[in-house]
């Protein structure tokens, strides 16, 4: 069982609700705002560990004893009636959105990548503090071991699985939390999405990346010596030698613009300049017969 999720403060929050909501009911809420529970003997854990006061009233500014609670289980942010907590809201109900702030989150991209994304591909406008009160409330990643988060990312797109037939490795999100934490990550995930790759990629640069992230898995079954582990070293050693390859045989940008600039190139050559005495045959004057004032 897991003992938390990236969305563990949501389940705080539905668990210290004062409605009073059951199991059954924060389960299928999760379910319907696409967020993984760890099951009933999760949310059993947070019922023991939290307590909140007697009267609870959360909305109540002035109710310090409620404030002090929420603030020590770090659930204020649902309560706070701010825009970035509207916008947050707004996210989470938008599978597209949440789908794509959810992978720029994986990868660790910047607050500004995902307000970037949301506005340009679905014209959602909204802030990078806005981002990152969706990750403190309903996704944030660094609550959980890399491990976890690819073992419980994987459980979630089974889930879905049940629900659409897509399997767990079409998912954007299952394929962000394999990848490093890297640019490019955002954009192999992203194809996932059908967003297609930028005009201006450095193609050559993606091939270089490629190139050495199979060298040190290369390097890696070498190492281990695990069953099968020399035939996946020979493939990895093909891939380095076709990347290499195709990296020699293209030419960069900035090789094709050094060689046009060459070809246009102003050709001099080297001229004596001749003295005022050459010029003049002598009949000059230094100015010395000039009377001073």
């Amino acid at each position: 069982m897991f003992t938390t999720c990236p969305a563990d403060r949501y389940f705080r929050y539905l668990v210290t609700h004062p409605r009073g909501y059951d199991n059954e009911a924060i389960i299928a809420a999760a379910a319907k705002h696409g967020r993984y529970c760890p099951g009933p003997d999760y949310l059993d854990a947070l019922r023991d560990e939290l307590t909140p006061p007697r009267p609870f009233r959360p909305r109540s500014k002035k109710h310090k004893a409620s404030q002090r609670f929420l603030i020590e289980h770090e659930i204020d942010g649902f309560y706070d009636g701010s825009e970035e907590t509207k916008r947050a809201w707004e996210i989470v109900k938008n599978p597209r959105l949440c789908e794509t702030v959810e992978v720029n989150l994986i990868v660790g991209a910047p607050w500004k990548s995902s307000v970037f994304a949301l506005r340009t591909r679905y014209a959602f406008e909204c802030t990078e503090a806005a981002i990152q009160r969706f990750s403190r409330m309903f996704y944030d990643a660094l609550l959980v071991s890399v491990t976890d988060l690819r073992a419980i990312t994987f459980q979630q797109a089974k889930q879905r699985q049940e629900r659409t037939g897509m399997p767990p490795y079409m998912d954007p999100r299952v394929i962000a939390s394999r990848l490093p934490r890297a640019g490019f990550s955002v954009i192999l995930a992203s194809l996932k999405m059908g967003v297609p790759i930028p005009k201006n990629t450095d193609h050559a640069k993606l091939l270089r990346s490629a190139r050495d992230a199979a060298a040190l898995r290369m390097l890696e079954e070498s190492l281990v010596g695990a069953p099968g582990a020399s035939r996946r070293a020979a493939d990895w050693a093909t891939t380095v030698r076709i990347t290499s390859e195709i990296l020699e045989a293209s030419t960069e940008p900035e090789t094709e613009l050094r060689e046009a600039l060459r070809s246009i190139e102003l050709v001099t050559e080297p001229i004596k300049t001749p003295t005022i005495a050459e010029l003049t045959d002598g009949n000059f004057s230094d100015g010395s017969f000039i009377e001073p004032n």
